[in-house]
């Protein structure tokens, strides 16, 4: 007995040994990988910041553009503006300002509120605000005045195709002013509204940007302090964007707070000492459970294994067999509700699967009756009867198939007359913005399909890909083949619009969600949850983009015909 227990003593020496041997290299690996953690870390939010600020720098040249554009046409061919010049009426003077104003204020909708205008009139001496003010009335004052000095110097009249810089109360402003004849237009924003989109970037709790022009004035910041100068310290890393790479009329500084990093040293080394904390309340526990529970057992598995060795019967009671029985009834007994529990668990799944199967059906069905009855209405405007007809007839027979889609097949035909339906509408819409072709192999008819599968594919591309400038061809395949010893349908779709981007084209053959949180881009999601809901791996969808043009869809299922029960054995 003092030999077992002096070998069992030995036993759990070594083990603590080789927890604590182990331990010692776990912390030195987890920190070498909390070093590479933070560089890598660190550079990919670099990346990302760079990416965001990227984006945010060609928005703001749209919108600027934007404002330019309609700065210069409003000056030029406004004919509100030639009614308070020439009409003496006052009342249609301030109908002609309130209107414009309208226009402007639809401007804005595109560009942005934060985008100020203002109109001049030198020889009716009238100088008024066009759009609502973000800015107090003693600054509207002094903008007011500074702009008329410009005018009346013929400032306005040189290098007028840039924006400006104009400093009001320790506050920036970028304006852009054209004068044509007697008319003077001018476009404000305040530099800090253009720096408020870059709030949200995350740069640590010390990190901020600044905004400077081209002789380094800091135009403005988001320093939570107010301080516009810059801040040196070892925490920070700076980032900046020139404004001739850009073509904007500031250049961007950015100071990334290093700190947020280095606290993942911290974490990691938390998460080492927790793991040296769980192995060892596992070895303890480990130790209880071999001299409570193990040994016990072993004991008792040895004299079972003795009831027919000799002729001394095994005293069950003694033994505590009875127990024993009792417990093997109770787990079988156990193993019987855990097998009821499984088919009705399995059969609850089933039950959830066809629900979501019917629910994503129906969530694609109502998008587009609002845009046929808005068509019908704007073809009643202009008394295009012959049209109304043609649009109410389609749009019945495309309604009707909806509403009586309630099977998980259908028949290949049936599907593309809905695509004939769907697409008469379309040409109604668009006239003759499109064209569409299709090579149906005779043999494919008889083929299923899930309803509305093929209808989501060309809805996609109808939406994305229509132009007023190009024709749009669609093609659509359709051949049956067989491999494996089994029948397969293979349909392809081909169009001539600009295919897929690289990061929708990732999604996609990844079977990654399109889905945004606001219920956008659901389609081709949903078509591909269906497709795998009804043939699990079973079935091929690819999406690719044509060598020349256009995108490129091939889909491959099992071929069956209607009445036919799919199994879903198999893999394409």
């Amino acid at each position: 007995m003092k030999r077992k227990r002096y070998r069992a003593s030995q036993s759990l020496e070594h083990y603590i040994k080789v927890l604590i041997a182990l331990s010692i290299p776990i912390i030195v690996i987890n920190l070498i990988v909390s070093f590479f953690s933070i560089i890598t870390t660190r550079e990919q939010n670099v990346s990302h910041i760079s990416q965001t600020i990227n984006l945010y720098q060609n928005e703001t040249v749209r919108k600027t553009l934007a404002v330019e554009h309609f700065v210069r046409w409003t000056a030029i061919h406004e004919p509100l503006i030639e009614i308070l010049e020439t009409d003496e009426d006052y009342g249609d003077q301030i109908q002609a300002i309130a209107t414009f104003r309208t226009r402007v204020s639809d401007n804005q909708h595109a560009t942005g509120k934060e985008f100020l205008y203002f109109l001049y009139l030198e020889d009716q001496d009238f100088f008024t605000n066009c759009s609502a003010l973000n800015i107090s009335y003693t600054d509207y004052l002094v903008f007011k005045k500074e702009f008329l000095k410009k005018v009346e110097s013929g400032e306005t009249l040189k290098n007028n195709n840039n924006w400006k810089i104009i400093e009001v109360n320790d506050k920036y402003y970028f304006y852009y002013i054209i004068t044509y004849k007697n008319r003077t237009f001018i476009s404000m924003i305040s530099a800090r509204d253009i720096l408020n989109p870059l709030e949200d970037v995350k740069l640590g709790s010390s990190g901020y940007m600044l905004m400077r022009d081209s002789n380094n004035t800091t135009l403005a910041s988001t320093r939570s302090d107010g301080e516009a100068k810059p801040r040196n310290s070892i925490f920070l890393s700076p980032l900046t964007f020139e404004y001739e790479d850009s073509n904007l009329p500031f250049s961007l500084d950015i100071f990334i707070d290093n700190w947020f990093f280095e606290r993942i040293i911290i974490i990691q080394l938390f998460v080492v000492i927790m793991a040296f904390i769980v192995a060892l309340t596992l070895f303890v526990f480990l130790f209880y459970m071999q001299r409570k529970v193990i040994e016990p057992i072993q004991n008792f598995s040895l004299n079972l294994s003795n009831i027919n060795d000799n002729s001394n019967l095994l005293d069950l009671q003694d033994s505590n067999i009875i127990e024993l029985e009792q417990a093997n009834m109770q787990f079988k007994n156990l193993m019987r509700e855990i097998t009821k529990l499984k088919i009705n668990l399995y059969e609850q799944e089933l039950a959830k699967k066809r629900i979501q199967i019917s629910f994503l059906q129906q969530q694609i069905k109502p998008h587009f009756y609002l845009n046929c009855l808005t068509t019908i209405y704007s073809m009643a405007q202009t008394q295009k009867y012959k049209e109304i007809e043609s649009m109410a007839l389609f749009t019945s027979k495309y309604l009707r198939h909806l509403f009586q889609t309630n099977k998980n097949f259908i028949r290949l035909e049936y599907e593309l007359n809905h695509i004939s339906d769907y697409l008469n509408i379309q040409t109604l819409r668009y006239g003759s913005a499109f064209s569409y072709e299709t090579d149906i192999d005779p043999e494919t008819n008889e083929g299923t399909i899930p309803p509305l599968i093929l209808m989501t594919f060309i809805e996609n591309t109808i939406k994305h890909c229509v132009s007023l400038t190009i024709i749009l061809k669609i093609t659509l395949t359709s051949r049956k083949f067989r491999k494996w010893g089994k029948d397969y349908l293979k349909i392809m779709l081909r169009d001539t619009g600009p295919g897929f981007s690289d990061d929708v084209l990732y999604a996609l053959n990844n079977h990654h969600s399109l889905a945004s949180e606001d219920g956008t881009r659901i389609g081709i999601t949903n078509a591909i949850e269906r497709l795998t809901f009804l043939y699990g791996e079973n079935y091929e969808l690819n999406f690719s983009n044509n060598e020349d043009m256009g995108a490129y869809i091939e889909l491959i299922l099992p071929f069956h015909e209607e009445g036919e029960k799919e199994d879903g054995n198999g893999i394409v």
